[in-house]
């Protein structure tokens, strides 16, 4: 029953995740079939939305772990808080470093910049 739960939450956590998996899967195709049009900003784009892809799949799967980590390990209201904001905080740190190699990828190969 349990597992079955957390299966049912780990596909409703990707289906959250549709639009930003949509987009940067057709990102990832785009770059790959605009190669050799920008050769510099390839690596970043693919990098950017790389990340962007893996973290449509890890998030749901870390908060499925934890979930079911403290429904084996019951623990006080703090230390659940606790883990909670410290994976949001890791996770958003890594969405951001999927921005900056978007962004890296527009300015990369300009005269003048990166």
């Amino acid at each position: 029953m349990i597992n079955t739960m957390l299966l049912i939450e780990f596909i409703e956590g990707v289906a959250s995740q549709l639009p930003v998996l949509i987009v940067a899967l057709v990102g990832v195709i785009v770059t790959l079939t605009r190669w050799k049009d920008a050769p510099s900003a390839r690596v970043w784009s693919l990098l950017g939305f790389g990340i962007a892809i893996i973290l449509c799949f890890l998030v749901p799967a870390s908060q499925v772990g934890v979930r079911y980590w403290i429904m084996q390990n019951p623990m006080n209201h703090v230390t659940v808080t606790t883990a909670f904001t410290v994976l949001t905080i890791f996770w958003s740190v890594l969405r951001a470093a999927s921005y900056v190699s978007l962004l890296v990828a527009i300015f990369a190969g300009r005269p003048g910049t990166v």
